[in-house]
């Protein structure tokens, strides 16, 4: 949603609609302590009613404008400045394009690095067989913030995080869950068929029903997951899969290690 609302450019939007409803609030307070005989004078007894007419209701306009122009920076702030946006999409490519450097060509869409952050309340609720229990708003979730390259933007999980990890779903959920790296290598491979067996052995290792990573057309043999902190509190996670049976930890080390302080700047206030 934040994605299509930075396309079609409402941050910029809010920003006009905020100047004008601030302005709007000013210049109605201003009207408060003209005087209709003054105004008579000065412009004529039509516009002077008009005046009256506007200090009648201001004691719940003013209020109003001033709720809304509140609700509309509010918007502004969760959508995030497009520059923020980009430079952490930027980030993301990068980390991509180093560790799958050799695999920069029509395959590169099956090696992700996606970010996730934590929100404790999610509009969602969710019953799935695959766990028997539900899934309240306030359970906990890792939400997408953004993916490398532009393949599949749209195919973005939400995975249950609660502080349980018993109860964590997802790579994600499990790497915030533990507050720990996750490693995950040498998953049967979906591509084509499968048996039961390796369906069990797929759920088992990434915590989350195999139907929905078919449904989204993911096919990963390997996880890495890694928890992100912002000042040095937990933020998120972020999770990089790849049609590979196995990527490189030291690799992914040394170039996570090189992005992470970028990212800390970046998600400040995000």
């Amino acid at each position: 949603m934040r994605r299509i609302l930075r396309q079609i450019g409402c941050f910029e939007l809010l920003g006009k609609a905020n100047l004008f409803l601030f302005f709007g609030s000013a210049a109605t307070t201003a009207l408060l302590e003209a005087k209709a005989e003054d105004i008579r004078e000065k412009l004529g007894a039509n516009f002077a009613q008009k005046v009256i007419e506007l200090q009648q209701i201001c004691w719940w306009l003013v209020p109003l404008l001033l709720l809304l122009a509140g609700i509309s920076e509010g918007i502004r702030r969760w959508i995030g400045r497009p520059l923020q946006w980009k430079s952490i999409q930027a980030t993301l490519d990068a980390i991509d394009k180093h560790l799958f450097k050799d695999y920069l060509d029509s395959t590169s869409h099956y090696h992700r690095v996606t970010l996730f952050r934590r929100d404790r309340f999610h509009p969602c609720i969710r019953l799935w067989p695959f766990y028997f229990r539900f899934a309240w708003p306030w359970s906990g979730w890792m939400l997408p913030v953004a993916r490398s390259s532009h393949t599949y933007q749209q195919m973005l999980s939400i995975f249950m995080a609660p502080d349980d990890p018993s109860k964590a779903e997802g790579v994600a959920g499990k790497t915030w869950a533990y507050r720990s790296r996750i490693d995950i290598v040498d998953l049967p491979d979906i591509a084509s068929s499968f048996s039961e067996v390796d369906q069990q052995v797929y759920e088992c290792n990434t915590f989350f029903p195999l139907d929905r990573y078919l449904r989204k057309n993911l096919r990963a043999r390997s996880f890495y997951g890694l928890p992100v902190c912002v000042d040095n509190e937990p933020w998120g996670a972020i999770v990089i899969d790849s049609s590979l049976p196995s990527l490189t930890k030291k690799r992914i080390q040394d170039v996570i290690n090189l992005h992470l302080p970028i990212l800390d700047q970046l998600l400040k206030g995000f």
